[in-house]
């Protein structure tokens, strides 16, 4: 039976030299949600070292760092195993991701899997497993309302109790057992619940995303890295592995802080769009691609007049982005910041005017204390509702949470 299970923490010190391409951009952002395009970054000691837009070495600590990520996906890599198998990107709790080949286990509440860095099959309990992706096309996650799911290759979904996964998979739906080839499936989604744990994460060809420590990358030469596994036994310490990487596929590194955490804005939804000025109605807000790769920062097209409200469960400290008007002749439009709480009433924080002779700001604020409402606004001005489109570049927002914790 699947059970609940308590892991070992282990906060990583990290010593990176070099990373897989000194001249490209890069993009580091701080734990106070400032962010810089940098190069040829480095980590060593509990610091990050790179080469700022000017091309000095400049110096940030490890722990006030949320990622180091290259503004590029790198090409796509060929994986090889060991062992035989069905190819899948395993998606585990912690949200660490790796490409494998699922195997059969004698062992239902088991899943056995074989990695490129493993010389033998490794196995975890299915209730660590988030997902399989058994395409070279990322699926997205399904709304499966507490059920575990299967979706076919033919776009048929099955949902109900998934019994065990190997080279087939089988599941409790609507009280008859269905097995399935793993291979005629495109997808499977298990109804387990996402899992923090601190630390430092590394990507490899964007797709791998390794807990790990004591990291090494160069340019030059084969990088190394422990990778921190689940492990079947609960009662065994938290073990890793050795792995080994070319320098092109390293794709950058990501911390999973104790305290804080950065939310994208253009992930949530705002609890309401509505005109200003004279206007009876307004577009909804545009999220533009992502240009981070694995950061989830998207951009906002906000097309005036706009406001949009925002609520949070939790309570948010700091706000963060740029601010772009696509000025044309008559863009003239004020740019409008509030913040609120339950208890509080919205005030203004910070506004700003854009014209074409002012048509960038860049925003990065402290919130009120126990903020729980966010509000953007894009008023007319002097020339009324006419060609004012703003795009919020990046916007993101920092959250204080407490980490569950783990013994």
């Amino acid at each position: 039976m699947r059970s609940s299970l308590r892991f070992s923490v282990i906060i990583p010190t990290v010593f990176l030299s070099c990373v897989s391409n000194a001249n490209a951009d890069w993009h580091l952002l701080r734990t106070d949600l400032t962010m810089s395009e940098i190069r040829s970054p480095r980590i060593e000691r509990g610091m990050v070292h790179y080469l700022d837009q000017t091309g000095f070495e400049t110096t940030t600590p490890l722990d006030q760092v949320f990622f180091v990520l290259p503004s590029e996906r790198g090409p796509q890599w060929e994986y090889t195993f060991a062992g035989s198998g069905t190819p899948a990107l395993i998606h585990l709790t912690d949200d660490q991701r790796l490409q494998a080949q699922i195997q059969d286990n004698e062992n239902p509440d088991l899943l056995q899997f074989i990695t490129e860095f493993d010389s033998e099959p490794r196995t975890i309990p299915l209730d660590q497993l988030r997902s399989l992706d058994m395409t070279t096309d990322t699926q997205t996650p399904i709304d499966n309302n507490g059920n575990d799911t299967i979706r076919l290759l033919n776009n048929d979904t099955l949902t109900g109790f998934i019994e065990s996964i190997g080279e087939s998979v089988s599941i409790d739906s609507d009280g008859m057992i269905r097995t399935f080839q793993l291979n005629q499936a495109s997808f499977v989604q298990l109804a387990t619940d996402a899992t923090i744990i601190p630390g430092t994460y590394l990507y490899l060809d964007a797709e791998n995303r390794m807990r790990s420590h004591s990291i090494t990358a160069s340019t030059s030469s084969v990088g190394t890295a422990q990778s921190l596994i689940f492990q079947s036994d609960t009662n065994a310490p938290t073990r890793s592995i050795l792995i080994e990487f070319e320098p092109q596929r390293f794709a950058g590194i990501e911390m999973e802080l104790e305290s804080a955490s950065m939310i994208p804005l253009a992930a949530l939804t705002p609890e309401s769009t509505t005109p200003t000025g004279d206007r009876s109605w307004t577009q909804s807000p545009s999220t533009l691609i992502e240009q981070i790769p694995n950061s989830g920062l998207n951009d906002l097209d906000l097309k005036a007049p706009i406001q949009l409200h925002y609520q949070f469960e939790s309570p948010v400290s700091r706000f963060a982005c740029i601010a772009d008007l696509i000025a044309d002749r008559w863009s003239d439009c004020e740019l409008i910041i509030s913040a609120g709480s339950d208890s509080t009433p919205l005030v203004e924080i910070e506004s700003h005017r854009l014209n074409t002779m002012r048509d960038q700001v860049e925003i990065s604020i402290d919130l009120p204390q126990n903020t729980t409402e966010l509000v953007i606004s894009v008023e007319p001005g002097i020339n009324g509702p006419i060609q004012d489109r703003v795009i919020l570049r990046k916007p993101r927002l920092l959250i204080e949470r407490p980490l569950p914790q783990f013994e």
